[in-house]
């Protein structure tokens, strides 16, 4: 106490000497609060003044850190003055009453426009904000002080940043002729964050499906550019315009949540912190987001270093459903062809007649934008089935003839895979090159290509092959099928009636000008079944002979024995 002091007299104290030696350093804790290692503490002394206090008898409360756009707790204005004759603290003001209070802005240190904090001493009423240096400027506001000089209010600011209210009122009387106080700064946090305006950078720039499942609506690639904008909210929903000029600028982070595929692999989001600078108004747009997997997601906001100005994190509700995210492209790896693939063959034949079936077998794996795997195009995601064999839109070329289904020139039989991981792994798909209705070729360099395209409309990464002479690349190349126009050719003979006959069996091809021997011809069996015999002469019989064994080649040679 310093019953003599007079109004706004400072007082230092210095704590030096002690008889016993503090472990600890000594502290300074002026009016209670604050404290900090010092040998010397000030304060000083009023004769009258204003306390903020949470209760209708107590001291100076600490208030703390508040919500934007929602009413803080019950605090009350104690007009306080010094007793004559008792020195004890006595009610300064009672009844109805005018005092002037003001925000200033610490951090930020301007206030936006439109004072946005209000005090409620009985009825709201917005006051004047300030910057964090400079004279004040006060609003008046109409409060009823009790006969202990307490007046009842509760304040609210929509909002945030550091803020300190202050208080004043010109009085008249022998003690005092003016009263004033402050309360401590405190924080305003944003009640939290909302993520609205989801599109694709890029032209046509498709708005946000919010797909439900996998039979919803595409969105974007997998790795392709989308934007979204997230605000920083009063409790109201309406925008905080001083977010993001705090010092240091607090940061916002979109955190992604795998809703869809269930049990799927949960993907990257790339430039998912929005920088505090960047925000105008309380919003702030991310042109560059992006997201590396198939699927649904959904974003939710916070503040990046989970602590806004020191009083704790922010966080906002999750967004509405993002996506559906498709692969950017497909990508054909570990091709393969079998030759005469209905055939078993001691040693894999160099060639494939035409009319003959064949097989091609490969790996196909959807990708990313940036050329990663996207594990989550699998079952209902994946919208290629590699069964469908018309869905590979094989084609072929051999010199210039094209060997595709509309050209007549190739038939499609089965197909075999399915995705696993966002990959179909050896993928088998069987078709034969038809032969025309007179010889032609051979095609020793006829090159077979695929070019799917799922109902999302995801294509190949690249096309290497043309599948008309003289046009674009419009197939991804497979590998190459030799094919040659064939027949067999049973030659003539003679012998003995009763001993078994050779007939010279050949396989020919057309070699362009004239049928030559296959020696390629390993393969070829004709079994004893598939012959027929006909146009007998005068007195032969059909039970006067029988094949008797397979007919086998070996370097486009045979013979049928009779």
């Amino acid at each position: 106490t310093h019953a003599a002091a007079a109004d706004g007299t400072p007082v230092t104290v210095t704590l030096s000497g002690e008889s016993t030696a503090a472990t600890n350093p000594r502290q300074c804790c002026p009016n209670g609060a604050k404290c900090s290692a010092g040998n010397s503490c000030s304060t000083t002394f009023n004769t009258a003044g204003f306390v903020i206090s949470s209760t209708t008898s107590g001291s100076a409360a600490t208030i703390p850190s508040q919500t934007a756009g929602t009413a803080s707790a019950s605090y009350y204005l104690r007009a306080v003055q010094t007793s004559t004759t008792t020195g004890a603290c006595t009610s300064a003001l009672t009844g109805a009453s005018t005092v002037n209070w003001a925000a200033r802005c610490n951090n930020p240190a301007s206030c936006s426009a439109g004072n946005l904090m209000s005090i409620d001493g009985g009825k709201s009423s917005a006051i004047a904000s300030n910057p964090s240096t400079g004279a004040l400027s006060y609003s008046p506001v109409q409060m009823t002080f009790d006969a202990n000089g307490n007046a009842p209010f509760t304040f609210t600011y929509a909002d945030v940043g550091q803020v300190t209210l202050h208080v004043t009122k010109g009085t008249s009387g022998s003690l005092l002729s003016a009263l004033s106080g402050a309360s401590n700064a405190f924080v305003v946090k944003p009640s939290g964050f909302a993520v609205s305006n989801i599109k694709q950078s890029a032209s046509p720039f498709l708005v946000n499906p919010a797909a439900a499942g996998a039979a919803g609506a595409k969105f974007v690639k997998a790795g392709e550019s989308f934007t979204a904008t997230v605000t920083a909210q009063t409790s109201g929903g309406a925008a905080t315009p001083n977010f993001g000029k705090e010092s240091p600028a607090e940061d916002v982070l979109l955190t992604p949540t795998l809703t869809q595929p269930a049990g799927g692999k949960a993907g990257a989001l790339a430039n998912g912190t929005l920088a505090g600078g960047s925000f105008n108004n309380g919003a702030a747009t991310a042109t560059t987001l992006s997201y590396s997997e198939v699927g649904i997601v959904t974003l939710t906001p916070g503040v990046a270093d989970g602590n806004y100005l020191g009083a704790g994190s922010v966080s906002g509700a999750a967004s509405a459903n993002v996506g559906r995210f498709v692969p950017a492209r497909f990508a054909l790896s570990s091709p393969a062809v079998t030759n005469r693939s209905s055939l078993t063959c001691a040693s894999a034949p160099d060639f494939t007649y035409l009319g003959e079936n064949f097989q091609l077998v490969f790996t196909l794996t959807a990708q990313s934008v940036s050329g990663g795997t996207t594990a989550n195009y699998t079952g209902s995601f994946a919208k290629l089935d590699p069964t469908l064999a018309a869905d590979w839109n094989l084609a072929g070329l051999g010199g210039a003839t094209s060997f595709s289904t509309a050209s007549g020139r190739l038939s499609l039989g089965t197909a075999t895979g399915s995705f696993s991981n966002g990959v179909a792994k050896d993928v088998k798909l069987i078709a034969n090159a038809s032969r025309a209705s007179t010889p032609d070729g051979p095609f020793p360099n006829a090159v077979f290509g695929v070019a799917p395209v799922d109902n999302d409309g995801v294509a190949m990464a690249a096309h290497d092959m043309a599948s008309t002479s003289g046009g674009a690349s419009d197939h991804t190349l497979v590998g190459t099928v030799p094919l040659r126009f064939g027949r067999l050719r049973v030659s003539n003979a003679a012998g003995p009636a009763d001993r078994a006959l050779k007939l010279p069996v050949a396989a020919q091809y057309w070699n362009t000008t004239f049928w030559d021997t296959n020696t390629l011809d390993s393969c070829t069996s004709v079994p004893v079944g598939a012959m027929n015999f006909g146009n007998l002469m005068r007195t032969i019989t059909a039970a006067d002979t029988a094949a008797i064994g397979d007919i086998v080649l070996s370097g486009g040679l045979g013979s049928l024995t009779l």
